[in-house]
């Protein structure tokens, strides 16, 4: 501070003043939640606190030392939107100051930053937080504007708030546990036979519009990896395998194999077991809720042409078989009419959508249908195919 104080300006003076003023405030903020460390801890040693954090039984005290320290921290190393101090002690100190400050000051308050919370915090806090992933098409729709950042913006922290302050702690026991587990891997054990057969791939680049999302340029990744002739399965891309199947109305990734998996427990008898773990559990609530937007979206008729298809009619049946049951089991599960009876507003915007994409995917149909087929009009067709693209992925929102 007294070496700021020095400038030949006056208005060094004023700059020393609001240094001193938010570098208390800083050292206070890291202070109190170094404190807070010590009282759920008992140590200050960074190794034991690295260790004893992930066995606190109440996070949030956690939290609230890691926001303490982080936001202390950050002021002193001047980083967005607390460096108001920053400017004009660098303006107005002497010249070999400025370069002192800049280069050790700050600095080392950013390192001590890092060093906190990735050698003390990372386990204790990415375990208990959720990062948000925007999808890339929906953007525009949620925070294209000023209005639709602040109401979207609004509805998130809303929702945390509310969860945080009034949400009851989702409490998962050991039996639900191993239910769950159960189900994982009976349900994996399905999804991987699926990946696993010899006509998953050519199915995907043969009968879907796979190849034709790197032609598309609306995303910032190719459609594959790689620029080997035959596709394998290290090729795919999330967004172009997962719209592919979205695209053919088949939504395999999201519901695939929970039908069997859920009727095998039933035949096992643990039906109950299941029901009661659907109204208890939020987690596993929420994963069958989002396999029945998956089913929902689902439109099998729409290549219900490969009923004759010489080379792919088994595996097209072996799909709709398992849309079939898995609609059933979850309607049982649930005790549904109707799959997402208790969302009318989110079900009747996916009908409303589908119905908008359905006359495209029609077309994108026919046009795929030819090219299998063999024509002389090859090229036309693929501009079809691509050019149906846009406006399915616009108009669904999401892609399973």
């Amino acid at each position: 501070y007294v070496l700021i104080s020095a400038g030949p300006d006056r208005r060094a003076l004023i700059s020393t003043y609001r240094y001193i003023v938010m570098g208390t405030v800083g050292a206070t903020f890291y202070l109190i939640g170094v404190g807070f460390l010590y009282m759920v801890t008992g140590t200050l040693n960074t190794a034991d606190l690295a260790a004893r954090v992930g066995q606190v039984e109440d996070i949030r005290l956690v939290l609230v030392a890691a926001g303490f320290v982080s936001v202390g921290l950050a002021i002193k190393a001047a980083i967005f939107p607390v460096h108001s101090w920053m400017p004009n002690a660098y303006t107005f100190a002497p010249n070999a100051v400025t370069v002192f400050i800049a280069a050790a000051s700050t600095k080392v308050s950013l390192y001590v930053l890092i060093r906190v919370d990735y050698a003390i915090f990372q386990n204790s806090i990415a375990n208990h937080e959720i990062q948000l992933t925007v999808q890339g098409q929906t953007i525009t729709s949620t925070f294209g504007t000023k209005e639709l950042f602040m109401h979207n913006s609004e509805q998130l922290l809303t929702a945390g708030l509310s969860n945080t302050i009034f949400g009851k702690e989702n409490v998962i026991d050991k039996s639900q546990r191993d239910l769950l587990e159960t189900l994982s891997e009976l349900s994996f054990e399905k999804y991987n036979a699926l990946k696993q057969h010899e006509l998953f791939l050519p199915y995907l680049e043969n009968r879907s519009t796979l190849k034709y999302y790197s032609n598309a340029n609306i995303g910032s990744r190719p459609g594959k990896r790689g620029n080997k002739a035959k596709l394998e399965f290290s090729d795919l891309r999330a967004i172009s395998f997962v719209g592919s199947w979205s695209q053919l109305k088949q939504n395999v990734p999201g519901y695939y194999g929970i039908g069997t998996a859920l009727k095998q427990l039933k035949d096992e008898g643990r039906m109950p077991e299941l029901k009661k773990m659907y109204k208890e559990v939020a987690f596993f609530r929420a994963l069958m809720l989002n396999s029945m937007m998956s089913l929902t979206k689902c439109y099998f008729e729409l290549t219900s042409y490969m009923k004759e298809d010489e080379v792919y009619k088994g595996f097209w049946e072996m799909l709709y078989r398992e849309y079939k049951l898995s609609k059933q089991m979850l309607l049982q599960l649930s005790g549904y009419k109707v799959l997402m009876e208790n969302e009318s507003v989110s079900r009747e915007s996916v009908k409303i959508r589908e119905n908008i994409v359905l006359p495209l995917l029609v077309i994108q149909q026919y046009a795929l249908h030819r090219i299998a087929e063999g024509t002389d009009r090859k090229e036309l067709y693929e501009k079809i195919v691509t050019r149906s693209l846009y406006g399915n992925i616009n108009a669904s929102r999401n892609s399973a």
